[in-house]
């Protein structure tokens, strides 16, 4: 079973604004997604291994201006997983579109994180999206690892369909120092809350299957070649001590797609959103 949400609603809650955890079943995948705020509706994704908890320091400001639609990603989180041929870019991307008829809401900005921006990007050059303002946190857009990456994806596959090893991954997450040097091999340093939370969905073997199950999916080489395609207004923002996508993975991304404004955050990691999310806010907010 997946876990109890490592973000509550009681979190979320502001003064005019009642926060909701909805379920809808779309194309056999049972999608988890927390909907907070008012205003213009704001898509945030999160990256693989992550889930709607790692919005957790930002909804609280951001849901004073929008209406805020976090979803969890196929096998993350409380959403339940799909088959390999729904986890590619192409078709989580439709899942959301999908996701966003069923709320009835319409997106004119987005965010993601990591491989989350990879999905609002795919939205977009597709047009299952249509926000003037997207936002890339740590974005995972180009092939990962280099010549190693397909080798990974082939491993991450074979990994995903065996009980044995995601339950053991499970219960080594199920120790705080696991979780500790994990988050510091990307880079990251999280107070004991946000540890907490990764430690929480980490214990979870459903969880652990889903992110594997993501990124044996992932190919990025077509979406890359179309990064120049995107309109509207494009803030990249990426933190120096990020290990899983160094700061030579966003100069490349800078020759895909040079019509975005790039900002490096320094002595912040993969999860900049979470480590430094006052300065984070300073960058978003005044986009949307």
């Amino acid at each position: 079973m997946n876990p109890e949400p490592a973000l509550q609603e009681s979190e979320l809650r502001q003064p005019g604004s009642v926060p909701t955890s909805r379920f809808f079943e779309i194309d056999g995948v049972r999608l988890h997604v927390q909907v907070t705020g008012s205003g213009p509706a704001l898509l945030c994704v999160h990256g693989t291994g992550a889930a709607t908890p790692t919005w957790r320091l930002l909804l609280p400001e951001l849901s004073r201006h929008r209406t805020i639609i976090a979803p969890d990603l196929p096998g993350h989180g409380l959403s339940s997983t799909a088959a390999p041929a729904a986890t590619t870019p192409a078709a989580v991307a439709r899942l959301l579109a999908k996701l966003l008829d069923a709320l009835e809401l319409q997106a004119g900005a987005a965010m993601g994180h990591s491989a989350g921006a990879v999905v609002i990007a795919q939205m977009q050059l597709d047009q299952l999206l249509d926000a003037d303002r997207l936002i890339f946190l740590n974005p995972a857009m180009l092939t990962p690892l280099g010549a190693h990456w397909g080798s990974f994806r082939m491993l991450a596959g074979l990994l995903a369909n065996s009980t044995l090893v995601t339950t053991a991954v499970a219960g080594l997450a199920s120790d705080q120092n696991t979780v500790t040097r994990l988050l510091a091999g990307i880079g990251t340093h999280l107070d004991g809350e946000g540890q907490s939370a990764y430690r929480r969905l980490f214990s979870d073997p459903a969880h652990v299957t889903g992110t594997l199950k993501l990124m044996a999916s992932w190919k990025l080489e077509t979406l890359a070649s179309r990064l120049s395609e995107l309109d509207g207004d494009v803030l990249v923002i990426s933190g120096a001590r990020d290990v899983a996508v160094p700061q030579r993975e966003i100069n490349r991304l800078r020759i895909r797609l040079p019509q975005a404004r790039y900002v490096e955050l320094a002595e912040v990691g993969h999860l900049a959103h979470e480590e430094a999310p006052e300065r984070v806010l300073e960058l978003i907010l005044p986009v949307l």
